[in-house]
């Protein structure tokens, strides 16, 4: 998908002269279109990247220093705000450069760390508090997780929508000083994107084994009462010193802001170009800059406030970012593919997508908050609600 970013879509982007994604879609279809898209935009990041990013942060202050979840988020989101409002895309790169060295570094340290407790992968491979199914990507139809369905017909559009679409991943490659230079960077993270399975997938899977048996005690532990949230902070505090432990958590901390900081910038960036320099055409740098960091400390309250919602999803903070894309993502990957390969699609059509997208928010994200875990009287809705996110992908699509 990162080739098909920097060879399919990126060539077009940097045609048109666009710094957002709102801002293309009005070049190809219209004003209409790109308010849309930068509503559509704004929403997906407070219900899933800050609320999420705060989340995950809240969970590392929680296990690993007993913070309060709400005091470590309020500190975490007022730094990144700073040097992200007063330093621009120039200061997230250059963080976002520091931050991936610092958590390649810690990611190895808890991974290595994981193999030796349990003997390696061969040791991984027999125990018996390892599932076998773990190590398979081709689940049947009916798991509640990963279906193979879903992997084949509603992941590639949500993934798609991700990598070639969103203002997030794509202004990374925008800031290119040619179509050259921003493919090599495409190139470069995929190499990078091949190294999270080993940072986090075994660790993940050999967490079964350490901290059913954790140090210090000869009583097993059931796995299954463990919030799985809490699994990575916890493999960190069990496997590594005390200092070594600073340095992980600083290494996670530094991804979770270089996270925000991306998205803070995108959202400022949307904000003034897509919405404010419209309603003020004359409007003057200084007044730009003003509302996009008072735009950005919207965000950062708006992002808090979605927080308890997070609290609630019973089914991991994973699977919660995964649903909520879900409902919004496919149908704009529609939108921008028809945009760019036929040439007959229309901004009536494409606003048409929005509105489904639109919908299938409206009515999946309130069925999936009240009737998960069949908490309606009506069966179907609980069967609705206990979709699987792939398959809620797969349907938004087709259907805009």
């Amino acid at each position: 998908l990162l080739i098909c970013l920097g060879w399919l879509f990126l060539p077009t982007y940097l045609k048109n002269n666009v710094s957002t994604m709102p801002t293309y879609l009005h070049h190809r279809y219209g004003k209409w279109c790109r308010m849309m898209y930068g509503v559509l935009s704004l929403l997906a990041y407070i219900m899933t990247k800050i609320s999420a990013s705060l989340f995950a942060a809240a969970i590392i202050f929680r296990v690993l220093l007993g913070w309060d979840r709400y005091l470590s988020s309020t500190v975490l989101i007022l730094m990144t705000g700073v040097y992200t409002v007063f330093g621009g895309m120039l200061a997230v790169v250059y963080t976002e450069l520091l931050q991936t060295t610092v958590l390649i570094g810690g990611g190895l340290l808890v991974s290595i760390a994981a193999l030796v407790r349990v003997g390696g992968v061969s040791g991984m491979l027999n125990n018996e508090h390892i599932p076998r199914d773990l190590w398979s990507l081709w689940k049947p139809a009916t798991d509640s997780e990963y279906p193979f369905t879903g992997f084949l017909f509603g992941f590639p559009p949500l993934a798609a929508w991700y990598w070639c679409c969103d203002q997030v991943i794509v202004q990374r490659a925008l800031t290119g000083e040619s179509l050259k230079e921003a493919q090599k960077g495409c190139v470069l993270c995929g190499y990078l994107k091949a190294v999270p399975p080993f940072l986090f997938v075994l660790p993940g899977i050999a967490a079964r084994a350490i901290l059913s048996q954790p140090s210090g005690t000869t009583e097993e532990v059931d796995i299954s009462q463990i919030d799985g949230n809490t699994v990575y902070a916890r493999l960190i505090a069990e496997l590594l010193p005390p200092g070594l432990v600073g340095l992980v958590v600083g290494a996670m901390l530094a991804a979770l802001m270089s996270s925000l900081a991306a998205i803070f910038n995108s959202s400022a960036s949307i904000l003034t170009i897509d919405f404010y320099s419209h309603l003020r055409p004359k409007a003057s740098e200084f007044e730009l800059v003003l509302f996009g960091r008072v735009g950005t400390a919207i965000m950062m309250v708006l992002g808090l406030v979605w927080l308890p919602l997070v609290d609630e999803e019973t089914d991991g903070l994973w699977i919660y970012i995964q649903t909520m894309q879900a409902m919004l993502g496919p149908c704009t990957f529609c939108v921008f593919v028809f945009g760019l390969y036929w040439k007959r699609a229309t901004e009536k059509g494409a606003v048409a997508s929005f509105i489904c997208g639109l919908l299938v928010l409206g009515f999946y994200l309130p069925l999936h908050v009240t009737c998960r875990g069949a908490n309606c009287e009506s069966g179907w809705l609980n069967s609705l609600a206990a979709l699987n996110f792939m398959h809620v992908g797969a349907m938004s699509f087709v259907a805009c």
